[in-house]
């Protein structure tokens, strides 16, 4: 899907799910490259995917969509100057890993990615799949004005990478409060990983969150 621009839709700009073919009943969407497509303004998710791996996403945005950006269940996706904008649901992307074992084949990349000013969190990842997920260059501005949310908001027991991350916060204009509340947030009751190097963290309240029960966070210089 090249240079295509994907207005109020109803329910979900982009949709995949797996389906059923003859005896297979877990027939999956694969290979699917998206470059240059803007959706917006859709009654639901922007885009919500299942199980697609091998895809890649270039220079594509998702913005003003009632639910998230976002919305992925699975692995194995790369991603590349791609945006999530002012978004109201979950998060701009809302990443759901499934189970499974750790894995280089595995991995969800994102490289000089960013958000702004979704009404949660900006970067949401749930699930119980180590993943990787590899954050590089990543800005995340200026989300989660309607409560307390996260940048980056970790629920699940994934591995993270985060290199080059910088959350940016922006104050309310009425209130004065700045948001998003937590810079980085980490609540996963499965055993997380979180690498945090070469990042920079403005929030509103606290910059690093860590109130899971089994995980680990590891930082490494200039944080």
């Amino acid at each position: 899907i090249e240079d295509v621009g994907i207005y109020g839709m109803p329910q979900y700009g982009i949709y995949s799910n797996k389906t059923a073919s003859g005896s297979d009943t877990t027939h999956y969407p694969d290979v699917w490259q998206i470059i240059g497509v803007h959706i917006a303004a859709c009654g639901s998710d922007g885009v919500n995917m299942t199980s697609m791996s091998d895809t890649y996403f270039l220079a594509s945005e998702a913005t003003g969509n009632t639910g998230n950006g976002w919305w992925v269940t699975g692995d194995n996706t790369k991603w590349v100057q791609c945006k999530a904008e002012f978004n109201h649901g979950i998060a701009g992307w809302n990443f759901t890993a499934p189970s499974g074992s750790a894995g280089g084949s595995h991995a969800v990349q994102m490289i000089g990615c960013g958000t702004d000013g979704n009404f949660q969190h900006g970067i949401q990842i749930a699930g119980t799949h180590p993943g990787p997920f590899i954050l590089t260059n990543i800005q995340l501005m200026g989300d989660g004005s309607s409560g307390t949310y996260a940048g980056l908001n970790i629920t699940g027991g994934a591995h993270v990478s985060c290199t080059g991350v910088h959350v940016l916060s922006r104050s309310n204009t009425s209130s004065g409060a700045a948001f998003p509340s937590y810079g980085f947030q980490m609540t996963g009751t499965s055993t997380y990983l979180v690498q945090v190097d070469n990042c920079e963290i403005y929030a509103g309240t606290t910059a690093v969150r860590n109130v899971g029960t089994v995980g680990t966070v590891q930082y490494g210089t200039n944080v």
